[in-house]
């Protein structure tokens, strides 16, 4: 009877320390997603203020050096061909333009690499002509942590929709 019962408390404490261990995993997880989400959120806040004042050289600091953009129109290689891509880009439109960036999944691929997909929208008005434009769709970044700092080191997206551009 006593090897019985010992035979059970060792059970219940197997099934016990799984049960506990597998949650503490969910919520080690858990946190770690939300962290995640916290970063991407950062960078595309810090992204969405740049753009809306123009400014690309706050946007290549979100980028790794070697990072790539590559867009509806175009592909450019190195954070330094993106801001200039930016500023050709920025000279074309009013000060009014702005950018929306929402975020549907974020995937960690390693410990310093995350795979990030979501939407953006782009309005704002031409120089020449003065018509306002419309641009939207999905995006995709890959971040990386390059010296404790998470970076865009790849940006790609498409166009749903383009008004007047």
């Amino acid at each position: 009877m006593m090897k019985k019962l010992t035979n059970q408390l060792t059970l219940f404490s197997i099934f016990f320390a799984l049960t506990f261990g597998l949650q503490s995993c969910k919520t080690s997880m858990k946190g770690k997603q939300n962290n995640y989400q916290d970063t991407v959120e950062q960078i595309n806040e810090k992204f969405q203020n740049a753009y809306g004042t123009q400014n690309d050289k706050a946007i290549k600091k979100l980028y790794t050096d070697d990072a790539s953009l590559v867009t509806p129109y175009s592909t450019v290689q190195g954070s330094e061909a993106i801001r200039a891509y930016l500023e050709k880009d920025f000279s074309n439109h009013q000060s009014n333009t702005r950018m929306k960036i929402t975020t549907e999944s974020i995937e960690s691929k390693t410990n310093d690499t995350l795979l990030v997909k979501g939407r953006y929208h782009i309005t704002g008005n031409k120089i020449k002509p003065n018509v306002p434009f419309e641009l939207e769709g999905p995006y995709t970044h890959i971040c990386v942590q390059e010296n404790g700092e998470w970076k865009i080191s790849k940006t790609d997206y498409t166009a749903d929709l383009n008004i007047n551009d």
